[in-house]
């Protein structure tokens, strides 16, 4: 009986063996297949977290960028307000009260001329750093504000002086009001 027995073994052996084989053929086959999309994955999410990192982190340099640009067009905006209120105010005290003569007159004027100068230094200073980032209508309209109020010093009496750098003024805020809309991509208001 043995020998009918070795036979019929090794026929249950080898089909058990071809049938575990291909058994685990397929698995590893399955299982590589796994492996290989899990890595193909990875691989994906690495890129995707790559590129999102090279997008906010030019978003964050854009955003940057543009909040520079914002913080020195408004401190050249408050400095031509200031001196353009100055300004206004030397006007009225050599238009309207011209022939008052005290000295509370004396040290408003003072004052005022004050402010003016303080300011014009300021939006001269300013204007140093702008020249890195603002575009060319801007410092076309602070170097136009620059020679103009220059100029202005060659006025034929103070009162000129005043009245040309008010008007120096007056044309440069609005030159740069207009600069600042383009430049920020700001809608203009109705």
């Amino acid at each position: 009986m043995t020998e009918y027995l070795n036979p019929f073994i090794i026929f249950v052996l080898s089909l058990a063996a071809a049938g575990i084989g291909a058994y685990l053929g397929s698995y590893l086959q399955a299982k590589g297949k796994n492996v290989a999309t899990r890595e193909d994955i990875d691989r994906v999410v690495r890129k995707t977290e790559d590129i999102k990192a090279e997008i906010s982190g030019g978003l964050w340099e854009k955003q940057n960028r543009w909040t520079f640009k914002r913080d020195i067009y408004i401190r050249l905006l408050e400095n031509l307000g200031v001196a353009r209120m100055a300004l206004d105010y030397l006007y009225d005290m050599e238009t309207v009260y011209r022939s008052t003569e005290s000295e509370v007159r004396k040290k408003r004027i003072a004052d005022a001329q004050e402010r003016r100068d303080s300011a014009l230094d300021e939006i001269q200073r300013t204007t140093a750093v702008a020249a890195l980032i603002l575009n060319t209508e801007a410092l076309a309209a602070l170097a136009k504000l620059e020679r103009d109020v220059a100029e202005a010093a060659n006025a034929e009496s103070y009162f000129n002086f005043v009245d040309e750098q008010l008007g120096a003024v007056k044309e440069a805020y609005e030159a740069l009001k207009i600069a600042a809309r383009a430049d920020l991509v700001l809608e203009p208001r109705s």
